[in-house]
């Protein structure tokens, strides 16, 4: 299994966080699995904990033109022949994928923000069906999953929130409410 995603010291964003739960977590339950990690310079702390992990990670430049990450993103799936590959939200990625699923590969773009962005990958990936339409769509939403299969009803769309388990530890309930919050603070994606 490929993973796509992008890192940067400093950056706490859904990608990063998810390919630190993700990728150990498929090792864990015996898949071969490697990050494809794009990043602004050479570091990139969750490829250097991933490693620590024990995942196989494959390092590249987020300052590259869209062109060259398509080939780089191609070169490095040569060199780990993938069963699967997720180009997350990379839309360079996303374009590699299609020469990945011509292979007879299968690719799995995401959604994961009602917002121009995710919305732009899911029309250009899973919508419109032209050559770059990919395996199939990844909504981190029931909601995002209907808007969907609503303007495409062939589109292949699967619901995982937030790619990963909810905990069963409960708070205690006395006492004053506290809640902690990580996350950008957006009304229309987050609702806070």
């Amino acid at each position: 299994i490929a993973l796509a995603f992008y890192d940067w010291p400093g950056y706490a964003g859904g990608p990063n966080i998810m390919a630190r739960r993700l990728l150990p977590e498929l090792k864990r339950r015996g898949h071969a699995v490697r990050g494809h990690v794009l990043s602004r310079g050479d570091a990139s702390p969750a490829a250097d904990w991933l490693e620590t992990e024990g995942v196989n990670v494959c390092r590249g430049s987020l300052l590259w033109g869209t062109r060259r990450k398509v080939r780089w993103f191609l070169k490095a799936l040569q060199e780990f022949d993938a069963d699967i590959f997720i180009p997350f939200i990379s839309a360079a990625a996303a374009y590699a994928g299609r020469w990945v699923r011509e292979a007879g590969r299968p690719t799995i773009v995401s959604h994961v923000s009602d917002d121009a962005f995710n919305w732009g990958m899911a029309d250009e990936f899973a919508i419109r069906n032209h050559a770059w339409k990919a395996s199939g769509l990844h909504c981190i939403s029931q909601a995002l999953a209907d808007q969907v299969k609503a303007q495409c009803h062939a589109a292949t769309v699967a619901t995982i929130p937030n790619w990963g388990e909810a905990t069963k530890h409960v708070a205690t309930q006395s006492g004053p409410i506290r809640v902690v919050y990580s996350g950008r603070l957006n009304q229309p994606q987050k609702r806070i």
